[in-house]
């Protein structure tokens, strides 16, 4: 038997090369949840900059209405101002 055999260093060393797989598949199966976290995080990203997209044109759009509503009633008191001076100058 040589010296190698009778300290024990080939199972030892079948060990290592056994662990080392393991640490190497382990390391595999993190970098590839990684990366699925990465891309989740991008259509979580994608998805929330469209949610801000819409949420922007819809108060455009609100903004607008209103807009249009103060210019309506602005017209209304300006009417209602000018009728009420006529009524008085007819009296």
């Amino acid at each position: 038997m040589s010296n190698n055999e009778d300290n024990g260093w080939n199972e030892y060393q079948k060990l290592i090369l056994s662990e080392l797989k393991r640490l190497n598949t382990l390391y595999d199966k993190l970098c590839e949840e990684i990366k699925d976290m990465g891309k989740d995080y991008d259509s979580k990203l994608d998805r929330m900059s469209r949610d801000k997209d819409e949420k922007i044109v819809e108060l455009k759009v609100e903004i607008s209405a209103l807009k249009v509503k103060s210019g309506l009633w602005g017209s209304l008191a300006g009417l209602v101002s000018a009728l009420a001076v006529l009524l008085l100058r007819m009296i």
